[in-house]
């Protein structure tokens, strides 16, 4: 099975993307250069997929615990995505089966010890360390995208995960990335950079 990964900086430069609809919550977002171009990487990385314009692709959000907009995207008739952002990166994936991506900025002052015991379950208990906390914190994040459910962290353990792909994605320094797919297959990343 084949993912694909895309990487952007955020920037408003693709704004005519946007649904109307999109461009209206851009005011609350924290980031809008990061929602502009989570939102128009999907549809750019659908749009090759799918081989049809990107502006043409239908990105569909809907809460499984509410009524507002906003959860996990859904291409309709089109792959699996999943978006995150973090700092001055913005990365997408799609596949064949449910996939989730994570990617956090890792400066050793957003880590203490105290944080694990929000990330690892009882049986993933060992020596503290900001490498270690990152890398459980994307992969488990990741799956819990690629699921669309939210639960807490330490109510998931990665050497329990039977049928998935969990692997951490090539990040620059001062990140950390990983992809989750839902597959009993192997899987192969086609990584690629968006200006």
């Amino acid at each position: 099975m084949l993912c694909h990964v895309w990487w952007a900086r955020p920037g408003l430069v693709h704004l005519g993307l946007l649904s109307r609809a999109e461009r209206s919550r851009l005011p609350g977002h924290h980031n809008p250069a990061q929602y502009v171009m989570g939102v128009a990487l999907l549809r750019l990385l659908a749009g090759a997929l799918l081989d049809v314009p990107p502006a043409g692709v239908r990105i569909e959000r809907s809460c499984p615990d509410c009524d507002r907009p906003h959860g996990k995207p859904v291409i309709p008739g089109g792959p699996h995505v999943s978006v995150s952002h973090a700092g001055e990166w913005v990365v997408a994936v799609a596949a064949p089966a449910p996939v989730g991506v994570d990617v956090e900025v890792t400066a050793d002052d957003g880590w203490s010890p105290g944080m694990d015991r929000h990330v690892f379950s009882p049986d993933e208990q060992g020596s503290p360390s900001a490498h270690r906390f990152f890398r459980y914190w994307t992969r488990k994040e990741a799956v819990i995208k690629a699921t669309g459910r939210p639960v807490p962290m330490t109510t998931l353990s990665l050497s329990g995960l039977d049928g998935w792909v969990v692997a951490d994605l090539l990040a620059e320094a001062g990140y950390a990335a990983a992809v989750a797919v839902r597959t009993p297959e192997s899987v192969q990343f086609a990584v690629s950079q968006v200006a």
